[in-house]
C-alpha cells in the first residue's frame, strides 16, 4: 500500500477531529475494549501474584516505587518534597509528574487503599490506550481496512504493556500519555488551543517521565518538516508555550531550593546508593559490558575479582582497580548502602550506622577518580571497541531478548520459560513492525512516532546503555501500528458500504506536496 491519500479515500471526511474520531469507532472498538479489560483485571486478580512470585516484595512494589511515594508522602506530612530528607539532591530526584498521581489516590482513598486504587486506574488507562491505537492506525490505514482491529487485539493482549499495570511506577502511565500525544498530532483540529493544549501535554509528559521528552523533539520536527512555509512558526510557538507555562515552574523551584539551574534532575537523582563513587565505576563498566550487575557485583562480593583480559591492560592498572575495589568494600559511600541492600535482599536500602558515618566520610571522590582513569584508559586502547561494543549488544538485546540468567547448573524456572516465549513474541511483532516501517515510511502520520520508537532505542543502547527492557515499552507499542499496517495489507478489505471515518489524514499538518 503507498501512502493511499488520494482525494476519493478523504472526500466528505475531513470535519472529524479527535473527539468526533473517538466516537465514531466505539462501535467496532469497544469489544476489543472489554477483551483488554478483561485480560489486565485478571492479570491483577491473579496473574500477578504467580508472574511476581519471588521476583520482588509484591505486585505493585519495584525498587523505584518508594522513591514515588515518599516524595508525595513527604510533601504531604512534613511539607518537603524528597523521599529522602537526608540526601538534599532527593528533592529534585523525582519530576512531580508520577508522584502526584499517586498522589490523587492517596489523598481520595487513604494511605492503605492508595496503591490498590493505582493499579486499577493504570488498568484502565491501558485499556483506554487500545482505543487511542486503535484510531491512530485509522488515521493512517486506508479506509475498510483490517489494521485498526490487528492493531488494537496486538495491543490489548501485549503481554509487557499488561505486567505493568500493577506497578506503581511510570511505565503504563507513560505508555498512555504517548499514546495521547500521537492520537492528538494526528486528529487534532489545526487551531490555536489545540497546539496551546499539545504543549500543557508534553510537560506533563516529561513531569512523567524525562526521556520519554524525545516527543518535544518529534512534534517540533514534524510541525517544521509538515506545514507549509510561513504556517509553521504559529504552531511551533504554541506548543513551546503551552510546554513552557508548566514545565518552567519545575526549574525555577529547584534553583529556589539549592540554589543550583537543575532542568530535569541530577544524575544521582537523589539516592544514596548512586552517588559518583558508584557513577564512575558503572561508566567504567559501560564501556565494556552492558551487564553492569555483574561487574558491580564483581567489584563488591566476589572473593578473588576478574574481568576480562582485554578490560586490564598493565600492571599498573591492575594495581590500581585492586586499590579501588578495596575502597569500594571498605569506605565509598554508595558502594556500602548496595552491599547492604543486596545482603538484606530489601527492595529499599536499609539504614545501619555505617551507611549514616560513610554520608560525610567517605573516599567518594578517590573512587570515582580512580575508575575515571580507568575508563579513559579503556577508551584510549579500544576507541571502537568503547564505542561500538556495547551499543551493538544493547541493540541485539532490543530485538532478540529472551535469554535470563540462572545460577550455576539451575534451570529455567517456569515462569522464565513462560517469559523466554513472551520475548520471542515480541521480537517477531518488532520484526514485522521494522518490516511495516520501512513499507509505509511515506504515509503522513506515522514518521513522527517511527523516529519517537528511533531515538528511545538508539537513546537507550547507546547512549544510556544501561538499558532495561521496561524502558522501551512506549517504544515497542509504537511499533504495534506499523506491523498492524502491514498485517492490514495482507488482508483483503472489510465489505461494507460506509467509509471509516478516522481514515483521513485532512487533519494531518501534510507536507505541500503530499
Amino acid at each position: 500500500m503507498p501512502s493511499s491519500t488520494n482525494t476519493h479515500d478523504r472526500v466528505g471526511l475531513e470535519k472529524f477531529g479527535f473527539r468526533a474520531s473517538l466516537r465514531r469507532t466505539w462501535p467496532r472498538v469497544w469489544p476489543i475494549l472489554l477483551l483488554g479489560a478483561v485480560l489486565r483485571l485478571l492479570f491483577l486478580l491473579v496473574g500477578a501474584k504467580v508472574y511476581y512470585a519471588g521476583r520482588q516484595i509484591d505486585i505493585h512494589t519495584t525498587g523505584d516505587t518508594f522513591s514515588y511515594v515518599l516524595s508525595f508522602q513527604n510533601l504531604l506530612e512534613y511539607g518537603r518534597y524528597t523521599f529522602d530528607p537526608r540526601e538534599p539532591d532527593a528533592s529534585v530526584g523525582r519530576l512531580p509528574g508520577y508522584p502526584f498521581f499517586y498522589g490523587i489516590h492517596y489523598l481520595l482513598f487513604g494511605a492503605e487503599r492508595a496503591v490498590a486504587a493505582v493499579a486499577v486506574t493504570q488498568v484502565l488507562l491501558d485499556t483506554l490506550g487500545i482505543w487511542l491505537l486503535y484510531v491512530i492506525t485509522a488515521r493512517l490505514a486506508p479506509p475498510r481496512s483490517w489494521a485498526p482491529t490487528l492493531g488494537a487485539l496486538l495491543l490489548a493482549a501485549y503481554p509487557f504493556s499488561i505486567v505493568w499495570t500493577t506497578i506503581v511506577g511510570t511505565e503504563s502511565l507513560g505508555l498512555f500519555l504517548v499514546l495521547l500525544w500521537w492520537a492528538v498530532l494526528l486528529l487534532g483540529r489545526r487551531r490555536p488551543r489545540t497546539w496551546l493544549l499539545l504543549g500543557c501535554l508534553l510537560a506533563v509528559i516529561v513531569y512523567v517521565r524525562e526521556f520519554l521528552g524525545v516527543c518535544l523533539v518529534v512534534t517540533v520536527a514534524y510541525l517544521f518538516l509538515s506545514q507549509e512555509r510561513g504556517q509553521r512558526r504559529l504552531p511551533v510557538a504554541l506548543v513551546l508555550a503551552g510546554f513552557l507555562s508548566l514545565y518552567i515552574w519545575w526549574p525555577i523551584r529547584n534553583y529556589v531550593t539549592l540554589g543550583r539551574l537543575i532542568p530535569l534532575k541530577p544524575a544521582a537523582a537523589g539516592y544514596a546508593n548512586l552517588r559518583e563513587d558508584t557513577q564512575a565505576a558503572l561508566a567504567w563498566v559501560l564501556t565494556w559490558t552492558n551487564d553492569v550487575t555483574m561487574g558491580i557485583d564483581e567489584i563488591l562480593f566476589a572473593p578473588k575479582p576478574a574481568f576480562p583480559a582485554h578490560v586490564i591492560s598493565t600492571a599498573a592498572e591492575k594495581q590500581l582497580l585492586d586499590s579501588l575495589i578495596v575502597l569500594s568494600r571498605s569506605c565509598a559511600s554508595s558502594f556500602h548502602v548496595r552491599a547492604q541492600a543486596k545482603l538484606s535482599a530489601s527492595a529499599t536500602p536499609p539504614a545501619d550506622p555505617q551507611a549514616e558515618l560513610l554520608r560525610h566520610t567517605n573516599c567518594n571522590a578517590l573512587v570515582s577518580k580512580g575508575f575515571s582513569r580507568l575508563r579513559a584508559s579503556y577508551i584510549a586502547r579500544h576507541p571502537v571497541r568503547a564505542r561500538l561494543e556495547v551499543p551493538l549488544h544493547n541493540f541485539q538485546k532490543i530485538l532478540f531478548k529472551s535469554q535470563f540468567k540462572t545460577g550455576a547448573g539451575a534451570a529455567l524456572t517456569t515462569g522464565q520459560r513462560v517469559a523466554a516465549l513472551l520475548f520471542t513474541w515480541r521480537s517477531i511483532v518488532l520484526l514485522v513492525g521494522l518490516v511495516g516501517a520501512w513499507r509505509f515510511r511515506r504515509v503522513p502520520g506515522l514518521w513522527p512516532a517511527l523516529l519517537f520508537a528511533a531515538l528511545i532505542f538508539g537513546y537507550m543502547a547507546a547512549i544510556f546503555r544501561s538499558m532495561e527492557m521496561r524502558y522501551l515499552l512506549q517504544a515497542d507499542v509504537v511499533m504495534l501500528v506499523p506491523a498492524a499496517l502491514l498485517l492490514g495489507n495482507l488482508l483483503p478489505r472489510r465489505r461494507e458500504k460506509t467509509v471509516q471515518v478516522v481514515a483521513t489524514r485532512q487533519e494531518l499538518p501534510l507536507p505541500a506536496n503530499s
